[in-house]
């Protein structure tokens, strides 16, 4: 079980469990200090950092000293949200050692947090690199692009991902090499003594009582800022319509959301369901099988969007198409109780996958910070077993809606984009 406890202000999560003698610390900074347009160079940060001398440590140093003492060092951005209009954002730093090493944690946590030297002529190369990187990543994980652009259109959590998301990312980093100067290294300091402050942090601490302890006295003794930073994280959603981005690629990526309030449904475990056995017995027929593409699928967040998605998928029109036939499809859905029962058995076993204590500790962490809290948990996994037939052909009606008000985006091939006439706001790469 986790334990929660505040000493001279800093919230901990306490996982007391058998690790084998690893000591797993994450530390999850509050984003909510930052503006919005500040969230990119947040991002930023989780990539310069270690890949930057520090005041004691240069780059090569900082390697050797990971790779001898420590588990993993690494940095992220979490975002999460419970509702269209609420979200979550934090800067997490996860470090992890043997027992006999943590001793090594505090040193190099200070140095990477507080001392990294923002040289400007490294910086310079690393974001030339990230820009062709990201480039790249737009072109080959479209999918998960378009679905970041159509989610900012249906919930802030959708917003605040898609500021952070790998389009924008490529555009935020460009513009910084177009006029590039000391101004950047000067953003990036003040923004990294916004994200490590001591009234931000909520940090967890797992493993035995001997490395439980020892950890928390290492975030107690680190030199963090204390100055109390007021709410400055706002964000609304993208007010665009149906829009498209045409990359150099023979393949399309197609996607739509909609936000589960914006159809007057309160999401449940019945969706899970029905998601799953559109996932499987539908989209991958018609999509995958009949229209070539690579795959498809259907999700739905926290936060109650709906989402579809198509991978390299040779079409446009003939998916959306899909997409919206996805009403008369459960309307008359029929199959055998045993088929039912595979599906129902699929989608709750995915639900209850069985974790690694690093991602068990992460998901437990989130679940806690985001206040989704074991009792929805259980409520949800029991609404998904008591699901019937009925119940998920009752969802046609909902499905028909979102056909008629799901934004979409596509990124894709000129041609084909060009081709469906419905974007009203096509770009190019």
């Amino acid at each position: 079980a986790s334990e929660f406890s505040t000493e001279n202000d800093i919230k901990f999560i306490t996982h007391n469990f058998n690790t084998n003698k690893i000591a797993y610390l994450k530390m999850y900074f509050d984003l909510r200090g930052l503006t919005a347009d500040e969230l990119p160079y947040a991002k930023l940060i989780t990539r310069l950092l270690t890949r930057l001398d520090t005041e004691e440590f240069n780059v090569n140093d900082l390697l050797s000293h990971n790779k001898t003492y420590l588990g993993g060092f690494g940095f992220d951005l979490l975002l999460g949200g419970t509702s269209k209009d609420q979200f979550d954002a934090y800067f997490g730093v996860q470090i992890s050692s043997l027992n006999e090493n943590v001793n090594k944690m505090p040193q190099i946590l200070d140095q990477v947090l507080n001392h990294t030297i923002y040289d400007l002529d490294k910086i310079k190369t690393i974001l030339t690199q990230m820009k062709m990187m990201y480039r790249s990543v737009v072109i080959e994980d479209g999918m998960n692009v378009a679905i970041d652009e159509v989610r900012s259109r249906t919930s802030k959590i959708g917003a605040l991902s898609n500021k952070i998301g790998n389009l924008n990312m490529y555009h935020f980093i460009s513009g910084l090499l177009d006029n590039f100067g000391e101004d950047v290294a000067i953003k990036l300091q003040s923004v990294g003594k916004k994200i490590f402050n001591k009234y931000n942090l909520t940090s967890s601490v797992s493993g035995d009582i001997e490395g439980i302890n020892f950890m928390k006295d290492v975030v107690l003794n680190l030199d963090l800022s204390q100055e109390k930073l007021t709410d400055a994280l706002t964000i609304s959603e993208c007010k665009e319509g149906p829009g498209a981005l045409i990359i150099p690629s023979e393949v399309n990526y197609n996607a739509i959301a909609i936000n589960l309030k914006d159809l007057g449904y309160i999401p449940n475990g019945k969706l899970a369901i029905a998601s799953h056995i559109i996932n499987y017995d539908y989209l991958w027929s018609e999509v995958r099988v009949k229209g070539g593409a690579y795959g498809c699928h259907i999700s739905m967040t926290l936060s109650g969007d709906v989402v579809l998605g198509s991978y390299r998928d040779p079409n446009v029109e003939n998916t959306y198409e899909v997409y919206n036939a996805i009403a008369d499809y459960l309307s008359n859905l029929e199959m055998s109780e045993e088929e039912f029962e595979s599906y129902l058995i699929g989608a709750v076993g995915s639900y209850d996958q069985p974790l690694s204590n690093n991602s068990f500790i992460r998901n437990s962490d989130i679940n806690i910070l985001v206040g989704n809290t074991v009792e929805k948990r259980i409520a949800r996994k029991k609404e998904m077993l008591e699901t019937t037939l009925d119940d998920i052909k009752g969802l046609a009606s909902l499905f028909k809606r979102l056909a008629q008000l799901a934004p979409y985006y596509t990124i894709g091939n000129e041609a084909k984009i060009k081709e469906y006439n419905h974007f009203n706001n096509i770009k190019s790469l």
